[in-house]
């Protein structure tokens, strides 16, 4: 699987939502709305046969910075843009939310949800940290094949990359 599939699959699963557990899902619809709508940084970790161990990405509301095999590429992309993606999204995708339980990420409170994601006859499953503090998500995995991708988020140290344009 690319990176580039990974990511979008791994987007579509943060940002898509309509729900068989309306209450459930319309936390981890909001939460990741919230959380596209800003500025973040996330660091994305994929095991296996991907080649690509660690990505980060850095997200300005502007501009997107992609850090891959220690290269920064960038793509003019707008929160609104991503925005769109995700709403577009919800209308092709089925997702079924379940709260799990309270976990702490990096020291931060969160609540836990498992996740169903059913797009174009595709099934995910994938696990959502939503910090309690101020309901953005901290933490994801989604389960693809035999692997796991994990994307850990910051909100707060978000700048481009030193000289990448």
């Amino acid at each position: 699987m690319t990176f580039w599939t990974a990511l979008v699959i791994g987007l579509a699963g943060l940002s898509t939502l309509s729900s068989a557990r309306a209450d459930d899902c319309a936390v981890v619809k909001a939460a990741s709305l919230a959380g596209i709508s800003r500025p973040y940084a996330v660091t994305v970790t994929m095991p296996g046969g991907s080649g690509l161990p660690v990505t980060h990405i850095v997200m300005t509301g502007e501009k997107m910075y992609m850090q891959i095999r220690n290269h920064w590429t960038t793509k003019a992309v707008t929160s609104k843009e991503l925005i769109d993606k995700a709403n577009k999204a919800d209308l092709k995708s089925q997702m079924t939310c379940t709260k799990s339980g309270d976990e702490a990420v990096d020291g931060q409170s969160a609540t836990l949800y498992a996740v169903e994601t059913k797009i174009s006859g595709r099934v995910t499953h994938s696990r959502i940290w939503i910090s309690k503090a101020d309901g953005l998500p901290l933490k994801t995995e989604i389960h693809m094949q035999d692997d796991v991708m994990t994307s850990v988020f910051d909100y707060k140290n978000v700048s481009p990359p030193p000289g990448v344009k």
